[in-house]
Order: C-alpha cells, then structure tokens, then sequence
C-alpha cells in the first residue's frame, strides 16, 4: 500500500508540472497573439496608453525622411542610383541617431533603419523664363510613355498669356480615359463679367469620369508666380477642391478615373513660362527631354521614388515595430 500510495504522490506531481507548463504555453501564445493584434492596430488606434508617442514619431519619421527624399531627388549633383541610395542611406543613419537621443531622454528607445528603395525618375525644368514646350520648342508633346506612378507634381508659372481666352495651357494624364489639368482666361462659367476678371485666371481639372472643377486664382506674374501644387491639392498655398473631391466626395485628384500605365502630356506649352518638377516610377522617355540634369531646358534624371524603413518603437507602455514606405506627394490609389 506504501508503494501504491508513493507511486499516486509521483503522478499527482508529474500531472501538477504538466498543468504549470501548458499554463506558461498558454500565457506566451496569449502575449505573442495581442502583440500581434496591437502592432496591427497602433497606427489606427491612439487609446492604447503610452501609444501615442508611438503613433506621433511614426508620423514625424515619415515627414522627415520625406523631406529628405525630395532634397536628394532634386540635388543636382546626385546623378545615379547607387548615389542616391548611399545619401538616403547617410542621412536615415543621422536622423537615427539624432531621433534616438531626443526620444532617449524621454524614456523611449527608437530604432530606425534603412530596408530598400524603388527607382524613379524625375521630370523637371528650372529655367523660370522658359515657356512649358519640349526641348526642341514643341508645343504638344509626350513627357513619359507607360508610367505607373506619379508624385510630387508641381508648377510656379510666372506669366500666363493664352490670347484672348483660349484654351490655354494644359497637362494630361491619358490611357482609355483622360484626366486634365488647364491653366487658363477662361473658367467653367465664361468669361467676361459672368466669368474670370481681367486679373484672373482658372485652374480647371476634368477626371477621366467626365467630372469637373475648378480654382480660381490672381493672374501671375515674375515676381507672383501661380504655385500649383497639384498632388499636394492646393493652388497659391490654399487648398484647391478641383484638385482634392468635390462636396459629393467625388475624386479629382492626378489620375482620378484613369487606370495606369499612362502617358503624361503637356499640350499649349506656348502659352505660359514657368517652372515644374515630377516623379514617376515607372515610364518611358524620347528625346523630348534632356538626359541628365539641365538649368536651361527640360530634362530626366535618375530619381528615388520611394524608400522603406523599419521602425521600432519601445518606452514604459509598449512596444511597437513596423515598416514605413515614404513616397512624399503621392495621390490616394
């Protein structure tokens, strides 16, 4: 009876040690299942305590290094890919350091690192007294064939002249369908006193649904150019809704209604002198644009068109780990 009762002690405590483990394996599967569920959802979700720190580096992170981005893609003297890399590279290493030690002071441990790149090109001229033709002074031409991407679309046009209210001059995106943008005398309503003033012009944009809208600005000039920042959605640093949805939410951003790859066109080139700038991700390029950088006339360069980092983030209440995609001046899909 001894040896029976003994032999029960020993299968109580070997059934006691196997409860305790599977306890333990249901604690870290329970704990390995919320920091799933909590990485998925921080982005999204400012009610977890301790998390908005997490939430407002994250934002500040991506600003940051899209600055950056644009800085490089525009500097002059970065002329190929592996250049541009290595200062993305350099200068995401800086602000980790930099961004480390603020966040460090304040009870946070920050990583942040380089993942990879996707490759680009940019479009630009940067002769303000140029008009908007191509290199060899064609007034309708192709930009880019097949882009998949674009961001970052910008103008400062120093003089509009169109000639007693013409068309004006007018930026296309096209397959199938079109998408518009004109800057021109004359707006949606007309002209003369039912229309634009003699010191106004219209920023019209038709989608490729056959939706339209338009802003209406003061005529430019050398010394006021109109800033058109048409992926960032604003006309003279005010928000521009031809360029944003209309009150029915209606889209009208760059590409709204048109499907991709599609061609990029400047049409009455003639009409205004100015400057612009672009990125596409993907595309195709003739001899209407110089090869390389060029002060006086339009050209393409090698370009970054977006950059990834991974990100973790760690203080007293949670800790976070993600990857960020930076593709400054990007319109919604």
């Amino acid at each position: 009876m001894a040896h029976l009762s003994g032999g029960g002690r020993e299968r109580g405590q070997l059934l006691l040690v196997g409860v305790l483990v599977l306890a333990a394996m249901f604690i870290v599967l329970a704990l390995v299942v919320n920091s799933a569920i909590f990485a998925e959802n921080l982005a999204t979700r400012e009610d977890v305590p301790g998390s908005e720190e997490a939430v407002e580096y994250r934002a500040e992170l991506v600003d940051g290094i899209g600055e950056i981005v644009v800085a490089i893609n525009e500097d002059e003297n970065v002329t190929s890919r592996s250049e541009l890399e290595n200062h993305t590279r350099t200068e995401i290493a800086m602000v980790r350091s930099r961004g480390g030690l603020s966040q460090a002071l304040s009870g946070a441990v920050v990583e942040v690192g380089y993942a990879s790149t996707t490759g680009g090109h940019r479009i630009a001229q940067e002769n303000a007294s140029r008009n908007l033709t191509d290199r060899n002074a064609t007034e309708h031409w192709t930009l880019a064939e097949d882009v998949t991407s674009v961001r970052n679309v910008g103008f400062q046009l120093r003089d509009v002249d169109t000639g007693n209210f013409s068309s004006g001059f007018e930026m296309t995106v096209s397959n199938s369908d079109t998408w518009s943008l004109s800057v021109s005398e004359e707006g949606l309503t007309g002209v003369g006193a039912d229309g634009l003033g003699a010191d106004e012009v219209a920023v019209t944009v038709e989608t490729g649904t056959g939706d339209q809208a338009e802003c209406v600005r003061d005529k430019p000039n050398t010394t006021s150019p109109l800033t058109i920042d048409v992926t960032g959605g604003t006309v003279d640093e005010e928000p521009c809704h031809a360029l944003n949805r209309q009150a029915d939410t209606t889209p009208m951003w760059l590409g709204a209604g048109v499907n991709s790859p599609y061609d990029i066109e400047f049409d009455d080139g003639q009409n205004v002198n100015g400057t612009y700038s672009m990125v596409v991700e993907s595309a195709s390029f003739d001899a209407s644009l110089r090869s390389g950088y060029n002060g006086s006339e339009p050209y393409v360069m090698d370009a970054l068109y977006d950059v990834e980092l991974s990100y973790a983030y760690q203080n007293h209440a949670v800790a976070y780990e993600d990857t960020l995609r930076v593709a400054p001046g990007e319109v919604p899909p």
